[in-house]
């Protein structure tokens, strides 16, 4: 009996701990009133500039009130009747936004996406205004462009989250943001903020997902009820599928996970997968974090501060950015930036981590390195002593040599390049006729010696590993 009571005292004084540190963790995430009430006031008046062009409302995590403190930023959409002539009628829209913004004296760039849309800023507040289709009744077959279903995310979202899962939501984004996990965009393979919020309404608070996860084996497959669940099926690989990705060199002995990491059906539309953006890499990330957690919470989970000096470099090689369906885009920027990496490897640089993403007008290979130099010569390997019609042509090529512990012959050799740029670049132009247009000349190859996000990532590594390491009590 007495064990039983020491272990429900050890059990209520940890739950403590958790809520001590997740009440702490939302004073520093949680808009203030102030905030709040000033960003509503950017809406409003941006809302009053552009009434006229269709019925303006704001969308993303601002309209969902999952918003974090750091981000001083809305989405606005102008919402317009649906058009026969879609493009021309969003391309329209957007040139008037852009002009408008720009004489009312708002700093404005026109970005595009799977359409356009106008990116404002003033008095260091930001503001994403997107064309769309103004929707009544949700019907796939009504989606014009992707964007339009975003307001009935919205809705769902409002509708169904309680109050105090908000706070629950900002808790995940931050946990997520803390670990370089949060942002569907392709250099991060992400969590978008949506798939937080469907997360949070499924398993009911903060802490219950990172319980589902630290206890997750991929791949995962959710949906918000039993029935959505069997739509799951729709976004795995089929029979044929999977011959043909055999065919094109995917689906081997080396790579033979074809099904998607983790599907999470959206409630909105069934015919999506809100979790395809994550990576399996990704995932696995959050699985270890979620676990080290679980096992030992602390501010670090959700403020990693490690001023911990690790020596880094990164080079990035810029392209012109093809008009290429994103799943071709980024298979060819794989496929270059893997067969890289090992042209680095082979002259002995560490390559940490790869990356494919667009930027603007580029698309881009990064690379992170230990180190953007190596040492100028590198051991070649001869034949053991024993071959002597090897050893002797071996000797013939080499004047100077050393023998190994294991009696074979070795030589130290002048590699061609010694830093990573320049080795980079003879890369590409040894490489000029195996690679394929438009990614044969980059129009630009950096090297960047403060790349801090690798920095922190090895700390962050080092910080999970000590806690899931430490022998349970």
């Amino acid at each position: 009996m007495a064990s039983g009571n020491t272990k429900k005292v050890q059990q209520e004084e940890f739950q403590k701990d958790f809520d001590t540190l997740e009440k702490a963790v939302l004073k520093r995430i949680k808009p203030s009133p102030e905030e709040d009430k000033a960003l509503m006031a950017f809406y409003e008046e941006l809302r009053g500039q552009l009434k006229d062009l269709g019925a303006v409302e704001l969308m993303g995590s601002a309209a969902k009130g999952t918003r974090l403190a750091s981000k001083k930023e809305i989405d606005l959409f102008v919402l317009i009747p649906p058009s026969a002539e879609a493009k021309g009628t969003l391309k329209a829209v957007v040139d008037k936004i852009a002009k408008r913004m720009k004489e009312a004296g708002y700093k404005t760039l026109i970005s595009y996406a799977e359409h356009p849309y106008v990116r404002i800023e003033k008095a260091g507040m930001e503001a994403d205004i997107v064309p769309s289709f103004k929707m009544e009744g949700f019907r796939i077959s009504q989606l014009i462009s992707a964007v339009d279903r975003t307001q009935f995310h919205v809705r769902y979202v409002n509708k169904h989250m309680k109050d105090e899962q908000r706070d629950e939501v900002r808790l995940l984004k931050q946990f997520l943001r803390n670990f370089s996990l949060y942002g569907a965009e392709v250099r991060v393979g992400g969590f978008s903020g949506y798939l937080c919020e469907l997360l949070v309404l499924k398993l009911g608070s903060f802490r219950e997902t990172l319980r589902f996860f630290a206890n997750a084996s991929p791949p995962i497959r959710l949906a918000m009820t039993t029935k959505e669940l069997k739509y799951a099926q729709n976004f795995e690989p089929r029979k044929g599928q999977k011959e043909q990705q055999a065919v094109e060199g995917r689906g081997t002995k080396t790579t033979p996970n074809l099904s998607p990491p983790f599907i999470f059906v959206d409630p909105v539309d069934h015919n999506r997968n809100v979790a395809s953006p994550v990576r399996a890499e990704t995932l696995s990330k959050l699985i270890l974090a979620a676990r080290s957690y679980i096992k030992r919470p602390s501010m670090e989970h959700f403020f990693f501060e490690e001023e911990e000096s690790l020596e880094s470099s990164s080079i990035s090689i810029s392209f012109k950015a093809a008009s290429l369906h994103d799943d071709v885009k980024f298979g060819m920027l794989r496929r270059i930036g893997k067969k890289l990496s090992t042209f680095l490897e082979a002259l002995e640089f560490d390559v940490l981590e790869q990356a494919v993403f667009n930027e603007e007008e580029k698309d881009i290979i990064w690379l992170a390195l230990d180190s953007d130099v190596v040492k100028p010569a590198g051991a070649q390997r001869g034949p053991p002593i024993s071959a002597k019609a090897a050893m002797q042509a071996f000797l013939k090529k080499h004047t100077s040599f050393y023998i190994d512990k294991e009696g074979r012959i070795w030589t130290r050799k002048a590699k061609p390049c010694s830093d990573a740029l320049s080795c980079t670049q003879l890369f590409f132009k040894r490489e000029s006729g195996s690679i394929k247009p438009p990614y044969k000349k980059p129009v630009a190859i950096e090297l960047d010696r403060e790349w801090h996000a690798v920095k922190r990532e090895k700390a962050l590594k080092s910080f999970i590993r000590n806690i899931l390491a430490e022998t349970d009590k």
